[in-house]
């Protein structure tokens, strides 16, 4: 019997030797089958990798780094261009920044791909040069006194990384590391799955998974950012280093949310797995944790062990200490998560509760324990908590899914389209018809706007297809009650005018009105606000009017605007707004005399926001804030009936010059209070293309802007692809992508109702 015990007992540890080994060999393959499938769908898809890489391309390190490779490139194939250098190097540097640089970016790097994962090439290099020879070209267009600069023969855009057998090599590695580490995967997966069969012990080996799986994963996160410091340490070049810094984030940033998953997947089925073991509760479970890192154990090989920790742990917390911190940090997090798990699961009942007492004033505390387990209250609690946190975890991975999986944009993208149409992209912008609302700061759903002239906000009217602004500024003081017009910083003729459109009875109601408000807090500031006329009457700061503009545009790369002000607000003024939105990124700077550039072309250097201001042309003012009526000439906008609209003098000359080049034809009929059964008339498709097209004939011009009150009323976009062209002649378009004219979001079916009378 002694020898058979002996034997059992043998036979029991030689299980738990081979499924410990199993495990830990087991793991640190499975690990590596998560590193394979994040390379399959990152490294080894041409399509991905263009994406990340493009998406490294955009960081300013990076940007900078390729210009400074290309120009070094150029100089050294021609000495005399280094007299030129810095222009040459702002020239590749605005390249660099546009949208347009995508498109050269991603077929170059889909062959580099090709050439680096296909055996019997020679050399690895990233081609640019007939991009760049086109995207100069684009350049000549819209800023032709920075493109004529460069050298006609200046030779530049290509990049090497090898030579020779160095790319057949590389191939060939690849290849074979590619299917190793599927392999590889796969028989970890086994690995774990042999340990848990040959355990004596499942549950414990379980455990044991889910804990190597989660501190593999933190070592693994470690190594990738002790890598990313010594790679970055190695190289003397600092821009080097800083963009090598860049790509490095960019690429394995994936791979890191990867390894993140594998780690919270570990602590969560280590929580599962002890939490059906008869081991302590919470309280006793940290005290474990903290003696197990605080107390020496007494085997001298563990004892090594510890050494060997705080040997690598010391030198490490010294070199990267904010790396060291976070990941400590985030460690701690998997550690109160696997604790917290464990008791959840005990509590809702799914597990075995705290081991049986052996002292009385402990047993009676244990009892109480478990009359709290079996509580319904508390097991509903406990397992509506569990549900929160798998519902917090799967959301958290649904919106993070980019980041696990990038875009292919090697992709088949269709044919490009310029505000909404394929056939709009090589036209210049004083051939196409923009919509366009007037006062589109006056709107209904606006709190605190009287008199609306639109239904919907500036935002809502670029998703629904409009593309033309026709916005008025004002300086404003904010209040309590609304914004009071600061009346000192407007001159008597603007006064006058604001009086005049509104009539003596609407004058005298807005006076009230300003009296209704008070005195403005003592040292309040004036800022810039979009009021029709009196900012007691509704207002929207600028700042965030352009806001949503400029995240508009960022959402729809493909889109060109049109904003004309009427302006009350000093270029200065209005330029800074510009600069604190980002939006002045984005505006296009026309030369006089220059030639218009196509949509496309607008669109490749994301100068996307032609400019203009009523008011400004005897006032200095930066130079993509355009004097609006040297460019723009249009039609009388004073019109009470919709006969007016129909009269032939609705299209006489009105503002501007004969000459100018752009046509802004005015179709509303002015109230003081718009009326929205009115803009049913005039907008129907019939009226405002008849009215358009004989605008368009008296005038000889393209009507680019053509503005309406209510513009989500009627057939407005209609009208405008009628007169580009597109969309099928008289019909609309179809609905497709959000944000294009004919394809927007579609505005509420029921209009809010209109806003009393502003008289108090």
């Amino acid at each position: 019997g002694a020898i058979v015990s002996r034997r059992r007992a043998t036979f029991r540890i030689g299980r738990t030797l081979a499924a410990t080994v199993l495990l830990i060999f087991g793991t640190l393959l499975t690990l590596e089958g998560v590193i394979y499938f994040w390379a399959d769908s990152t490294v080894f898809s041409s399509g991905h990798f263009a994406a990340l890489a493009v998406q490294a391309a955009k960081q300013p390190p990076v940007k900078t780094e390729i210009s400074r490779l290309l120009v070094d490139q150029a100089v050294k194939a021609k000495p005399d261009l280094v007299t030129v250098r810095p222009l040459i190097e702002t020239v590749i540097e605005t390249i660099i920044s546009t949208p347009v640089f995508r498109r050269i970016l991603v077929p170059a790097l889909t062959e580099m791909h090709r050439t680096v994962f296909n055996s019997g090439h020679h050399g690895v290099a990233l081609d640019l040069s007939n991009g760049l020879t086109v995207a100069i070209g684009g350049l000549r267009s819209l800023n032709p006194q920075l493109a004529d600069q460069v050298p006609p023969d200046i030779k530049t855009g290509l990049i090497r990384f090898g030579q020779g057998g160095y790319t057949t090599d590389l191939s060939q590695n690849l290849e074979r590391a590619h299917t190793a580490m599927f392999v590889l995967g796969i028989c970890g997966a086994l690995m774990l799955a042999a340990a848990i069969a040959i355990s004596p012990a499942r549950r414990t080996t379980i455990v044991g998974i889910g804990v190597t799986f989660t501190v593999g994963s933190l070592l693994l996160i470690l190594a990738i950012g002790v890598g990313r410091q010594l790679a970055m340490r190695q190289i003397d070049v600092d821009s080097t280093a800083a963009a090598i810094g860049s790509i490095y984030d960019t690429f394995l940033s994936g791979l890191i949310v990867w390894l993140w998953i594998a780690a919270v997947s570990g602590a969560l089925l280590a929580a599962a797995a002890s939490s059906t073991l008869r081991t302590a509760g919470l309280r006793q479970q940290l005290e474990a944790i903290r003696r197990r890192l605080t107390r020496l154990p007494d085997s001298r090989w563990a004892r090594m062990g510890y050494a060997a920790v705080g040997v690598a742990i010391g030198p490490a917390l010294l070199l990267f200490p904010v790396l060291m911190l976070s990941l400590i940090v985030r460690a701690a997090g998997l550690l109160v998560l696997y604790a917290g798990g464990t008791e959840l699961l005990r509590l809702s009942g799914l597990a075995a509760s705290s081991p049986v007492p052996v002292q009385r004033e402990v047993r009676t505390r244990a009892e109480t324990v478990r009359t709290l387990h079996r509580s319904p209250l508390i097991r509903f609690a406990a397992i509506g908590a569990i549900l929160v946190g798998m519902f917090v975890g799967g959301a958290t991975l649904y919106f993070n899914r980019s980041s696990l999986s990038p875009e292919d944009v090697s992709a088949d993208e269709g044919p490009q389209k310029c505000n909404g149409y394929v056939e709009l992209c090589d036209r210049p912008i004083n051939t196409v018809a923009f919509a366009a609302t007037h006062n589109s700061q006056s709107a209904a759903d606006v709190p605190g706007f009287y008199f609306a002239e639109q239904l919907h906000d500036i935002g809502t009217q670029l998703d629904s297809g409009m593309r033309g602004l026709l916005i008025k500024s004002h300086y404003g003081i904010e209040t309590k009650k609304g914004v009071l017009t600061d009346l000192s910083r407007e001159t008597e003729q603007e006064t006058r005018e604001l009086g005049a459109n509104l009539g003596l009875d609407g004058l005298q109601a807005v006076r009230r009105l300003q009296a209704s408000f008070g005195q403005p807090p003592k040292n309040s500031s004036s800022d810039p606000f979009l009021c029709h006329g009196f900012c007691e009457l509704g207002a929207v700061a600028l700042d965030d009017a352009l806001t949503d503009v400029n995240n508009f545009l960022s959402r729809n790369q493909n889109e060109v605007l049109i904003i004309f002000f009427g302006d009350y607000v000093s270029p200065e003024d209005t330029e800074s707004a510009f600069i604190r939105t980002g939006l002045i990124d984005r505006v296009y700077t026309h030369q006089a005399g220059a030639p218009w550039p196509t949509l496309r072309q607008m669109i490749d250097l994301d100068e996307r926001v032609l400019v203009l201001a009523e008011n400004s042309s005897t006032v200095p003012r930066p130079e993509w804030y355009h004097d609006g009526f040297s460019l723009f000439q249009d039609t009388p906008y004073a019109f009470n009936s919709a006969a007016g609209l129909q009269a032939d003098s609705s299209c006489a000359p009105n503002r501007g010059k004969p000459d100018s080049p752009l046509f802004l034809v005015n179709h509303w009929i002015q109230s003081q209070t718009p009326s929205q059964q009115d803009a049913k008339v005039v907008n129907s498709y019939d009226f405002l293309l008849d009215r358009v097209q004989r605008c368009q004939r008296e005038r000889g011009l393209i009507p680019n802007l053509i503005a309406v009150d209510f513009a989500e009323i009627g057939d407005l976009l209609r009208v405008v692809a009628t007169i580009n062209g597109v969309g099928g002649g008289d019909q609309a378009a179809s609905p497709e992508t959000t944000g294009t004219p004919g394809h927007g979001t579609p505005f509420p079916a029921h209009p809010p109702t209109p806003y009393p009378s502003p008289v108090p």
